[in-house]
């Protein structure tokens, strides 16, 4: 366990103390805020202030964190194989179960060590390692207050043809 917060969670905690202690409250706020921040540095024309931006800007937020790590594990999930072998299913479900100790956000973490005793990873096939990475996801977004994935649009999500990404967001 980490022994204290990182940077990551600064603004999970700050969330958390206005919302009289509900860590699950209101994220749109965040996340719009970000996404300005983003705006603002992507809307610089001076290139060398861009990058000196980019080099002064330290690690990302929880928001960016938990983006970049759903990205992560759905990434995993479409390229895992559908017959793994014995040590391809136990080194997953080490990674898996490795976030909860070495995550930079100690309240992230301890969630997720909790939500895998309740939804422990399925690494048997491709098919259910992405199944359980959706469900654990929607799991989290409906903690978090966000919208729900439907699972059986899971491989159109993450294992299309990157020609018809297009087609996928219209």
């Amino acid at each position: 366990m980490l022994e204290e917060d990182c940077n990551a969670c600064d603004s999970l905690q700050q969330l958390s103390a206005l919302s009289g202690g509900s860590v699950f409250t209101d994220l749109k706020n965040t996340k719009k805020k970000t996404q300005n921040e983003m705006k603002t540095t992507e809307n610089n024309d001076n290139p060398d202030d861009q990058a000196e931006q980019e080099v002064t800007r330290g690690p990302i937020n929880f928001e960016e964190l938990g983006n970049s790590t759903w990205n992560l594990i759905h990434t995993m999930a479409a390229y895992y194989p559908e017959q793994p072998s014995e040590a391809k299913q136990k080194a997953t479900n080490q990674f898996i179960e490795s976030l909860g100790e070495v995550y930079p956000c100690n309240f992230c973490a301890r969630d997720w060590k909790d939500e895998l005793k309740d939804v422990p990873p399925r690494v048997e096939s491709r098919h259910e390692f992405s199944q359980w990475a959706c469900e654990i996801h929607n799991v989290i977004n409906e903690k978090l207050g966000k919208d729900i994935f439907p699972c059986s649009q899971v491989d159109k999500r993450w294992r299309f043809d990157p020609s018809e990404r297009e087609k996928f967001y219209e």
